[in-house]
């Protein structure tokens, strides 16, 4: 599972995200992204033993930035050269192909919780 906090108040609200994600039955990955400051904020929870969390989660951010953990909790950060709408979304959409391609899940369009009008007009207020 995949989340998108937009504005993190604080940075460790992400691994407050992905520890509640990772509960849900059928969940084996929880991924949460934000920004904070001009930062891009990463938290992931991985359900299995020896998931290697912390290498897969450097693996994936690769050189946009910074990560590492354990095997079950990993955390990482990405310098925003822009916060931009559009620089954002290519980088979380770099991100989100990467960490497919890392867990062997083929790429296909997710389904949304929220609908892109709903979040959108949330962003705005």
């Amino acid at each position: 599972m995949i989340s998108w906090v937009h504005d993190l108040p604080q940075p460790e609200l992400a691994a407050e995200v992905v520890d509640f994600l990772i509960r849900f039955e059928e969940v084996d990955w929880a991924v949460c992204a934000g920004l904070f400051e001009n930062k891009l904020i990463l938290s992931a929870r991985a359900s299995g033993a020896n998931a290697k969390a912390g290498e897969l989660l450097k693996k994936v951010v690769g050189r946009m930035g910074r990560a590492g953990g354990h095997d079950r909790r990993a955390g990482g950060a990405i310098q925003m050269k822009s916060i931009s709408f559009n620089a954002v979304e290519q980088a979380m959409a770099k991100l989100r192909k990467r960490l497919l391609k890392a867990l062997h899940i083929d790429e296909c369009r997710g389904q949304r919780l929220i609908s892109r009008k709903e979040m959108l007009e949330n962003l705005q207020s």
